[in-house]
């Protein structure tokens, strides 16, 4: 916000004593800078308290759990965290940049503590840092890393080459050596591969495997054939990258962008698909609008706000989806939105149980079991494709029963006189047969 102050030019004292002309000066002038000086002072007050709150928050137990950036600092400094680290972050940009006035503000912290240079933050008496837990979005990510559909660069900084020797006149293609490695090895990524005559090679990406056991050697079956797969000596693989090298860059560059391409699209697919949800007594038509409604029941109530009946309905239906359900509900009185217990900055639905103690549940918690059992309902629905087969079978048979009970077709063809020539009337006409 910002704050225009207009002064108004002093009246004149013209006629006025030198004496009285002085004390008039100095009232203007004391009274023109004393409220600016005071506006001052309550938004330095203001910015310091900004400061402290949001650092505490960086450096706080819930945060810690999920932020990698101070979590990965904290555990190398062994609790500690440079000034310089905090002052790089954007919500303290936007306060401050300089270095005094974040040391100020940290002094009247009642979490935090500086070193005797007023280099280092650490949390009071410096306790353990938490282990990080992977958020929902950043589980999905770490799973699809660890998918062997999808390649990704760390996949093609250090890349281990096997060798494939198998019988001299085995005709398979290097297609078909690659999906025999990847039936028997399905974690592993295979990169690249080639073979003719009876030898070829097969790439595989390090990234989190054990390049030891990638490079063991192991048997593969193929067919009838047998395949032996092992490491290269030096002088193969000098002679591997001079006959095969640019080969070697260019499937692997393609097969890096196929897999950019695949996984965009699936992302597309995944946040295009939507799910029918029953709730109680009403049926939504995509999972996120239960979610935007919970959203907004937040939002719009006040800390220890109670819910109506319509609002206590909603969230009673989803809280039967609760791993604790049972628990959370017994003795219940109402259902309120406030703080987080343990998380400051979060706030909740909570449920106030008869002898008045507060509980509090996640109801994202309960919205991602809705959608497990909905998904899994949906599934259930689908008919398996040997199902649908036996079922368009037995309709047809049906049909031709039906139709061996009939006599052949008969075309009659009718035409008006009165009506213009192109039109006329073409009946076919199916005559039951006699018994």
């Amino acid at each position: 916000f910002f704050f225009l102050m207009i002064r108004r030019p002093p009246r004149s004292t013209q006629g006025v004593s030198s004496a009285a002309s002085d004390v008039y000066k100095r009232q203007v002038s004391t009274q023109s800078t004393w409220g600016f000086d005071k506006l001052m002072e309550a938004k330095a007050e203001n910015v310091q308290n900004e400061l402290v709150k949001q650092v505490e928050y960086y450096l706080s137990e819930a945060n810690l759990k999920k932020d990698k950036y101070f979590n990965d600092i904290l555990k190398e400094k062994k609790g500690f965290v440079d000034l310089d680290a905090i002052l790089k972050c954007n919500k303290i940009k936007a306060m401050t940049q300089d270095k005094a006035k974040l040391i100020e503000a940290i002094k009247t912290s009642t979490k935090l503590e500086l070193n005797k240079e007023l280099t280092l933050i650490s949390r009071k008496g410096n306790p353990p840092v938490p282990e990080l837990v992977a958020s929902g979005k950043r589980k999905e990510r770490e799973e699809e890393k660890d998918n062997p559909l999808y390649i990704t660069d760390n996949d093609l900084l250090a890349p281990v080459i096997l060798k494939i020797t198998g019988p001299v006149d085995a005709k398979n293609s290097w297609r078909e050596i690659e999906a025999a490695y990847k039936a028997q090895f399905p974690s592993r990524k295979v990169l690249y591969s080639r073979f003719e005559k009876g030898e070829g090679h097969i790439g595989v990406g390090t990234h989190k495997q054990e390049e030891a056991k990638l490079k063991e050697e192991t048997k593969m079956k193929l067919g009838t054939e047998e395949f032996v797969i092992k490491e290269p000596t030096a002088a193969e693989m000098e002679k591997f990258w001079a006959d095969h090298g640019s080969h070697f860059n260019l499937c692997t560059s393609k097969k890096l962008t196929l897999s950019k391409l695949k996984k965009k699209k699936a992302e597309k697919e995944k946040r295009n698909m939507k799910i029918s949800v029953k709730l109680g007594d009403y049926t939504y038509d995509d999972i996120n609008k239960i979610k935007s409604k919970a959203r907004v029941i937040l939002n719009l109530k006040k800390n220890g706000d109670v819910l109506d009946e319509i609002e206590k309905k909603f969230v009673l239906d989803l809280l039967k989806y609760h791993a604790r359900a049972a628990d959370k509900m017994k003795d219940m009185k109402e259902i309120i939105v406030d703080n987080h217990p343990t998380y400051e900055n979060t706030r909740c639905f909570l449920v106030v149980h008869n002898d008045g103690t507060k509980e509090d549940f996640s109801i994202a918690k309960c919205i991602e079991k809705l959608k497990e059992t909905a998904e899994k309902e949906q599934a259930e629905k689908k008919e398996h494709p040997a199902e649908k087969k036996e079922k368009t079978e037995t309709i047809e048979k049906t049909e031709t029963k039906q139709l061996s009970q009939c006599q052949s077709l008969s075309l009659i063809h009718i035409s008006e006189p009165t009506r213009p020539l192109y039109i006329s009337y073409a009946v076919f006409c199916l005559k039951k047969k006699k018994k």
